[in-house]
């Protein structure tokens, strides 16, 4: 089912010309208001755009360091198109959609209908390969926002061992090799905020 929008203009940038433009054509049969731009410092989006999409299906690196320095503070939503698992960035994402989705879904989720978007777990492209279980995503939300093992622990009422087990686990279906990848990892899926407490704790 297509996608029912909730903005008014939108772009698109990425270095693939021509898959950029075409996600935009794509947009704009919704009735959104779409243009595309290459990633270049003489395009900036205007400060009230709506949605910007970031292809990173191609030259990745490159459209993510032109958003460092040109998505303005206000922007309205901020949408990651990729190809694998999500790269690791400093720029807010609100979701993530494999290059490769079905048009009707990566449109959804441009429009932050996609059922399966509002689920953070469900934000990063091939999720389904990191084979976290509910429970090891709640421990894993719980490690990043309380800072520590044993706080975390506190938090979810388990002992220090069956959270070390649940790390381990977290650990192995992520595919990393300590929290704080695992944390990095939650971050740029949308599990929690960097700054979950809004004081700068981790």
């Amino acid at each position: 089912m297509a996608a029912t929008v909730s903005w008014e203009s939108g772009v698109v940038v990425g270095t693939a010309l021509a898959a950029s433009a075409s996600l935009a054509t794509a947009c704009r049969s919704t009735a959104a208001a779409f243009e595309s731009h290459p990633p270049s410092g003489t395009y900036a989006p205007a400060a009230d755009v709506d949605v910007i999409v970031l292809d990173l299906s191609v030259d990745a690196p490159t459209v993510l360091a032109w958003a460092a320095s040109n998505i303005p503070p206000n922007a309205g939503r901020v949408v990651a198109v990729t190809e694998g698992s999500p790269p690791p960035t400093d720029v807010a994402v609100d979701a993530w959609v494999a290059a490769d989705a079905p048009l009707d879904r990566l449109l959804a989720t441009i429009a932050g209908d996609d059922e399966h978007a509002r689920s953070p777990i469900s934000l990063v492209p091939d999720a389904d390969r990191h084979a976290l279980t509910p429970r090891e995503v709640e421990v894993l939300r719980a490690l990043v926002m309380e800072g520590n093992a044993t706080a975390a622990a506190a938090h979810l009422g388990v002992s220090a061992h069956t959270l070390r087990t649940h790390l381990q686990n977290i650990l192995n279906g992520l595919g990393v090799r300590s929290r704080s990848e695992a944390a990095a990892w939650a971050v740029r899926a949308g599990l929690v905020r960097s700054d979950p407490r809004g004081d700068g704790a981790p």
